[in-house]
């Protein structure tokens, strides 16, 4: 991934932990290669009907809170983009 400003490269690992369709997944992060630490995230999938699907979304470790405000900014982002494209199907 390139992450702007200055397209800083990242390369991201991480394992799935749990997949469990279509409800839940659980999965590790990390942009630190060959480093123990690594962010948590959860992700719960509930079908409230009528096609809408709520989503909770976690993610946990031991980052500062600066860059954990940094991570909303950009899942949040990212959440937004996948809104826009399903609501053009």
């Amino acid at each position: 991934m390139f992450a702007d400003p200055g397209r800083r490269e990242i390369h991201w690992k991480g394992e799935y932990r749990e997949v469990r369709e279509p409800e839940r997944l659980v999965f590790t992060l990390s942009d630190q290669p060959g480093e123990e630490a690594y962010e948590l995230i959860t992700v719960v999938l509930t079908d409230l009907g009528d096609g809408r699907t709520e989503m909770l979304f976690r993610q946990t470790g031991s980052l500062t809170p600066e860059v954990y405000e940094g991570a909303r900014k950009g899942w949040s982002g990212f959440f937004d983009r996948i809104a826009e494209r399903l609501a053009e199907r």
